[in-house]
């Protein structure tokens, strides 16, 4: 096995680098050299690699996917790479599962590869956008997303990396989750967090009107696009579950998405053609009591992830700089935005609420 010495590597990139080209050679039984190894931009609770592979009689394009640290870890390897899978297999636009591999002998710790979609971008922010890419980005990205709903599990073998849930029970287990994660990293008392938390547990939805596979982090930040806008791959998969279709929904429309439109959905289309959109592409109904209580639970579950971030910064010894911009300003944003979603003399300057 070799690594490609043209291209100064700095660490961690020549030990992934090479444990990368340890695993391939063993798996393909000849031997593999990595060149182009180099770290892509985004990604806060996962890392990612973009390299070739190369055999005598082979070159394959692939990414790779580490976590980033425990602290932001919000779901294991298995149900990431288990839920792609999933939605590779449904033929919706996502980059092709490879592997995943639980041994730590390779990397020193867990790892996922799949295969590069090549010669796409990608955006965090309308304003890289022109407005003709922006509208068909959004157009096609609700469309799939809707695609997502429709996916008939009941004929689906699912993986065992997927936790199994109900229309009935999956709201609850959701805020389980979250709530539990809240709690564990409040580094003082939240009153906005806790009332949203008690707003979510007195209010409880109704059953969901399918079990859907739920992406969990469904934005514009999370797709790849061609020049003209085309939709290319949906990906970072690693909050996945099964629940309520409605929370993806929720999530995509939310005003965090983009703090210089907060009232579009992606900061390109207002939120009521984002669910038109939908509806037309899951066949599924949308219930606005429903869709309001996961707009409070998205809302809240932002909330969590800032805290998450903020906590680390505060107890790591390794401070990284965007833990603390999430774990400060975000977390005052998002504070503002609950207070918007939930009090009844709010002029509701962050949040769609459609006909609430």
């Amino acid at each position: 096995m070799t690594v490609d010495s043209t291209q100064t590597l700095t660490q961690p990139d020549d030990d992934y680098a090479n444990g990368i080209a340890g695993f391939l050679s063993e798996v393909w039984g000849q031997e593999v050299t990595i060149n182009g190894f180099g770290r892509m931009t985004g990604g806060n609770a996962r890392t990612t690699w973009r390299f070739h592979a190369t055999t005598p009689t082979r070159r394959h394009r692939m990414v790779l996917r580490v976590a980033a640290g425990p602290a932001l870890e919000l779901a294991e390897f298995r149900r990431e790479f288990d839920a792609l899978t999933v939605a590779f297999d449904a033929g919706l636009p996502v980059p092709e599962p490879l592997w995943h591999i639980e041994e730590e002998r390779w990397l020193g710790a867990s790892f996922v590869l799949i295969a590069e979609v090549p010669n796409c971008l990608s955006s965090n922010h309308a304003r890289d956008l022109s407005p003709g890419v922006g509208h068909t980005l959004f157009a096609e990205g609700m469309e799939v997303l809707g695609r997502l709903a429709a996916v008939d599990l009941a004929a689906v073998e699912l993986p065992s990396g997927i936790e199994q849930s109900s229309p009935e029970s999956c709201a609850r287990e959701q805020l389980d989750a979250w709530a539990d994660l809240y709690e564990a990293n409040e580094i003082h008392p939240n009153p906005i967090g806790r009332v949203a938390l008690q707003w979510l547990r007195a209010n409880p939805p109704a059953a969901a009107s399918k079990l859907a596979l739920v992406h969990g982090d469904y934005r514009l930040g999370n797709l790849l696009y061609d020049n003209d806008g085309h939709l290319r791959a949906v990906l970072d998969w690693e909050m996945a579950h099964l629940g309520d279709p409605l929370e993806d929904l929720a999530w995509t429309i939310d005003v965090r998405q983009d703090a210089d439109h907060p009232v579009l959905a992606w900061g390109v289309a207002d939120p009521a053609q984002a669910v038109e959109l939908w509806q037309a592409s899951s066949g599924l109904e949308v219930d606005t009591d429903s869709l309001r209580w996961w707009q409070v639970f998205v809302a809240f579950k932002a909330l969590t992830i800032w805290t998450m971030s903020g906590h680390n910064f505060a107890t790591q010894p390794q401070k990284r700089l965007i833990d603390g911009r999430m774990g400060w300003v975000l977390v005052e944003r998002q504070q503002r935005i609950l207070v918007d979603l939930l009090s009844p003399h709010s002029e509701h300057h962050y949040y769609w609420h459609g006909e609430h």
